[in-house]
């Protein structure tokens, strides 16, 4: 298929969930490369308790190491603030990184795609790239299903006719539907992944009571963050 997929997020820290949702997502769609794309300032979080962009930057690097299809992007370290995701994705179309928006895929998690109306030019993401929503435990297709219909009703197939998902489909089942006309070349694709309930919130609370933390984060990772136990605690506690 090839193409490149965006996750983005603050990444504070960024964790094994985050690594393996990217790699997951790249292989089953074929994508060229997976760009993991730290928030300079986030819109929707506080600056307390986050760690300096350069080295959440860095400890991606370091989680990422070795994994080919992966990549780390700093693009919105150079955009005006806040950090709105339609602007990035419109700035890769402005700089040739890719000339049509259904050569992008934006990994959403299902809750945040059911908040689409609360972001900046939310339900206007499809002209920018293909959304690929995953599902968390106890949020699923129901939920993915009613938010697109809420987003895009005159596109958006009707529960239980030919194409659409349906109330009775399997959470664990793959879904696309198509966005055209309304946005000619993109759709949602409904992706279920091997899940890793991983969350930054559980790895910060460990890292401050010094529990242990091997297999939740990447190993490099790991090693950098102790060198800067210090920062850390600073930011997180």
């Amino acid at each position: 298929m090839g193409g490149i997929g965006i996750l983005g997020g603050t990444f504070n820290p960024v964790h094994s969930g985050h690594v393996r949702h990217a790699v997951e997502v790249g292989e089953n769609l074929g994508l060229d490369r997976v760009l993991l794309m730290p928030n300079a300032v986030p819109p929707h979080k506080t600056a307390r308790g986050l760690l300096p962009f350069e080295l959440r930057v860095e400890l991606l690097r370091a989680a990422l190491s070795g994994i080919p299809l992966l990549e780390v992007c700093t693009l919105e370290r150079e955009l005006e603030s806040p950090s709105y995701t339609w602007r990035s994705l419109a700035e890769f179309r402005r700089r040739g990184v890719v000339s049509r928006p259904e050569d992008l895929y934006l990994m959403l998690g299902v809750e945040d795609f059911a908040q689409l109306d609360s972001w900046a030019r939310g339900p206007e993401l499809p002209a920018y790239a293909n959304l690929v929503v995953v599902p968390r435990e106890g949020s699923g297709r129901r939920v993915f299903e009613a938010a697109g219909a809420r987003f895009w009703p005159e596109v958006w197939p009707e529960s239980g006719k030919e194409g659409a998902c349906g109330p009775d489909a399997a959470d664990g089942e793959r879904a696309e539907v198509p966005l055209a006309p309304l946005f000619p070349g993109t759709r949602c694709i409904y992706m279920p992944l091997p899940r890793m309930d991983i969350n930054a919130t559980e790895i910060r609370r460990r890292w401050r009571e010094g529990r242990c933390l091997n297999v939740l984060l990447p190993d490099a990772e790991l090693a950098l963050m102790r060198k800067h136990d210090a920062q850390l605690r600073e930011a997180w506690g």
